[in-house]
């Protein structure tokens, strides 16, 4: 009898344990719902805008003869609250952020775009990168001067902090603090190959306040091979300095 009594105490132990158990998991599964909600809704780009409008007609297409089509959202005027954030998910999220220079007529809200703002230059060996890459920041292909953020096209050009998210994260302290950047292939105490970012154009704007045009978009590549025609998609951020 007294075997029996234990065997019950045991057994009402162990459905006690599980349904403590139970209970546990299942606050911890609502507070990381709650916590993932909170994070999102801190996150501004979850609410961007990405309604698709009319492609653009005429003949776009890269230098390599590769055709793309844009399509573009609505635009607001923003500051660097809102750039630096953007920039530094660029390599994870995988879309292209890009500046560009442009007169802006407050009285109209019309807007000019006058090309392309560099916001550093390579310093890779342009004969190495890969082949079907070519700079589309002037009508030179092996251009050194850089207007964009794209993971994919450092990847093409070997930057030094590609598959590096420490590094990447570097880079982009070095161009907005205007301070230098150390190539991760040199030892420590080797300073003379680093990248020296202290007229970071993009570190002189934000230290004067500089207003940029935000527009959302999407590019769609489409390439040929074996199989047939390929395409994809790409969200693009563009900055268009205004004053």
């Amino acid at each position: 009898m007294e075997s029996a009594t234990k065997a019950l105490e045991m057994a009402f132990s162990v459905f006690v344990f599980v349904m403590a158990l139970g209970v546990t998991i299942t606050n911890f599964s609502r507070a990381r719902q709650a916590s993932e909600t909170i994070i999102m809704a801190a996150d501004s780009t979850t609410y961007y805008d990405y309604a698709t409008y009319d492609e653009i007609s005429g003949t776009f297409k890269y230098q390599n003869g590769e055709a793309y089509s844009y399509t573009k959202s609505g635009n607001r005027i923003v500051g660097f609250e809102t750039i630096i954030p953007t920039v530094y998910k660029y390599s994870k999220e995988n879309y292209t952020v890009e500046f560009k220079r442009g007169v802006y007529d407050s009285t109209t809200g019309e807007y000019t775009v006058n090309g392309p703002q560099e916001i550093y230059k390579t310093e890779t060996n342009s004969n190495n990168w890969s082949n079907n890459y070519e700079n589309d920041y002037n009508a030179n292909p092996k251009s050194k001067s850089i207007y964009k953020f794209d993971i994919n096209e450092e990847g093409n050009r070997h930057e030094p902090w590609i598959g590096n998210p420490t590094q990447i994260k570097k880079h982009l302290d070095a161009i907005f603090g205007g301070t230098t950047y150390h190539l991760p292939q040199y030892s420590i105490v080797d300073t003379s190959h680093d990248l020296n970012y202290s007229q970071s154009i993009l570190n002189i704007n934000r230290n004067n306040g500089k207003r940029f045009i935000e527009e959302i978009g999407r590019v769609q590549s489409t390439t040929s091979g074996m199989v047939g025609n390929n395409t994809t998609s790409k969200t693009v951020i563009t900055y268009i300095l205004i004053d």
